[in-house]
């Protein structure tokens, strides 16, 4: 898998997010990020979604118990499942596709704010590509985080794997 497939299926999983959303009446997420963690076997492909509201899912143990227990969005989200299968999510690919106030684009990794720590540590700390519209696809890439500011306040999740 390369890194533009990764990227593709953030924006295929968005499409299909917002068409069941549209399709069952319910309140669509805003986000979705694919986790692209190469393994033995393949690789895992994660995919998971960020709504709005007060409350993250949790999904495992990873929030609680980590540094990163504030980073619900939809990437840390990703790598909760990634976590949940005791998988090492080292030298990974992750890209989030979503709706902002400017319409709907690729998002750079949630940077600290607040004394909290945003899925741009998580990356750097795990060795984790972050793809996003200003990455470079051939030859070296490039982590492009911080410069622009994730622009909505997504929390929780509905997960795909």
């Amino acid at each position: 898998m390369t890194p533009e497939d990764v990227k593709n299926a953030a924006i295929t999983g968005y499409g299909i997010m917002v068409a069941e959303a549209h399709r069952f009446e319910k309140k669509c997420p805003s986000v979705m990020a694919a986790l692209y963690v190469p393994t033995q076997d393949g690789g895992v492909l994660a995919v998971a979604s960020s709504i709005k509201g007060p409350q993250g899912s949790q999904l495992t143990e990873f929030y609680c118990s980590s540094q990163h227990k504030h980073g619900n969005c939809a990437e840390m989200n990703a790598f909760a499942l990634v976590e949940r299968r005791q998988m090492d999510c080292r030298n990974s690919f992750v890209a989030a596709y979503g709706s902002t106030r400017h319409g709907v684009r690729f998002l750079d990794p949630c940077r600290d704010e607040d004394n909290r720590w945003g899925c741009a540590s998580f990356c750097t700390q795990n060795s984790i590509t972050a793809l996003t519209k200003r990455s470079r696809i051939e030859g070296l890439l490039t982590i492009d985080v911080g410069q622009e500011k994730r622009e909505s306040d997504d929390i929780g999740a509905s997960v795909r794997v």
